[in-house]
């Protein structure tokens, strides 16, 4: 059931519980994915019927109760769409994994509503991208992870890029747009309680991390911040001492 597909046709719906979808892709067994509240919902699927007199280019989806939302006619691939059943449509993942596949494009497509999981190959990056459900945007499946470190104990001060002592204009320089997405630290253990500050160019924090006393180690996974083509990205101990880290950002690209 995982692998990515193809869409072939879109068909919104409004306050329907039986949804007449008529595609004329003069095919017969195709696959369809219903799209409610932005989240792909087979658990609403009663049936699918393809049309008796037309099976090639009309199907019938009836939900269990009235919706409002988009049904996607998509490729053979899923063959688990072309007769759902409530025992099977359970499986299903609801988030989008292995989600739809939008045709190339040096934008990020917005018809059909994306949702997580769905997949595009953008031609201005050269790079594949994929819908992030929890930050709701397209962001690269390619990433960057920088470090920064210091050997030493710096206190309201910026981390080291290796050798070099950071300063308000010295860092990383973040070559295209991207999205700051974790942050994660070890450091000496000792009861010092510093907040990790990610900072662009000498300026204020755009996300940062509490490192709480005697805790070594830490991450945030749900960091959300953009960064623009052109900042330079740099790491702050703010309001104590940070002794002896290392912090790794992880980045994404987007359009």
């Amino acid at each position: 059931m995982a692998g990515s597909f193809d869409l072939l046709f879109v068909q919104d719906f409004s306050s329907s519980s039986a949804i007449v979808v008529t595609h004329n892709l003069d095919l017969f067994q195709v696959g369809v994915r219903v799209i409610v509240g932005g989240q792909v919902r087979q658990d609403l699927v009663d049936s699918i019927a393809y049309t008796v007199g037309d099976p090639r280019n009309e199907l019938t989806v009836n939900l269990s109760s009235a919706q409002t939302g988009t049904i996607q006619i998509v490729n053979n691939d899923v063959s688990w769409a072309n007769f759902i059943t409530p025992a099977n449509a359970a499986t299903i993942s609801a988030d989008g994994v292995g989600g739809a596949k939008y045709p190339p494009s040096a934008t990020d497509p917005t018809s059909p509503a994306p949702v997580a999981g769905d997949r595009y190959y953008n031609t201005a990056l050269s790079m594949s991208m994929i819908y992030d459900g929890g930050r709701s945007k397209w962001l690269s499946e390619e990433t960057w992870v920088p470090a920064f470190s210091h050997n030493g104990r710096p206190n309201n001060n910026y981390l080291k890029v290796g050798a070099l002592t950071l300063t308000s204009v010295r860092g990383y320089l973040v070559s295209r747009n991207a999205t700051l997405c974790e942050i994660a630290y070890v450091r000496r253990n000792e009861a010092r309680d510093p907040t990790i500050e990610v900072r662009l160019g000498g300026g204020s924090a755009i996300a940062s991390l509490f490192s709480p006393n005697n805790t070594p180690t830490g991450s945030d996974l749900t960091v959300n911040a953009d960064v623009a083509a052109g900042s330079v990205l740099q790491v702050y101990s703010a309001n104590d001492r940070l002794s002896e880290p290392v912090v790794w950002l992880k980045l994404r690209w987007r359009v």
